[in-house]
């Protein structure tokens, strides 16, 4: 029986990991994504790879991955205060996911959507993950007050 009254009742489930854990794997999940975009830049530019403005882009998408590295480490650290970063890590691995099933879907073949398609299922799990792990940590912040 779920539901009994306005009270909504779950059964018991795996075991769920504490909040922490899912922001700081996201974290080095990000500081992989920058450093190997950076040092493998030809490889992922392939031809573009002279390019100016893909370098640019590139560059910056090197930035904004060390960006959400330290956002979601230091969200780590105390996810009830650091709400931006918890939401932002919820957000980051759903559009990932998301982009990620479009880009296997239609637009990568080989290598490139098998390195994809890593990167898909592994955001889905921590989406999965931080969602599970979101409702226990917001009632622990109410009990504080918070």
């Amino acid at each position: 029986m779920l539901a009994t009254g306005a009270v909504l009742h779950y059964p018991p489930s795996r075991k769920v990991f504490p909040l922490p854990i899912y922001l700081r794997i996201a974290a080095v999940l990000a500081l992989l994504r920058a450093i190997g975009l950076y040092l493998f830049r030809a490889t992922v530019l392939g031809p573009l790879a002279g390019v100016p403005i893909c370098i640019a882009l590139a560059n910056g998408l090197v930035l904004a991955n060390l960006g959400f590295a330290f956002l979601f480490w230091r969200a780590g650290a105390n996810p009830a205060l650091e709400r931006g970063g918890m939401y932002t890590a919820l957000l980051v691995t759903g559009l990932r996911a998301m982009s990620g099933t479009y880009e296997v879907l239609y637009l990568l073949d080989g290598t490139a959507a098998t390195v994809t398609l890593v990167d898909m299922v592994g955001s889905i799990a921590l989406f999965v993950g931080i969602l599970n792990a979101l409702p226990t940590t917001l009632r622990q912040n109410q009990g504080t007050g918070g």
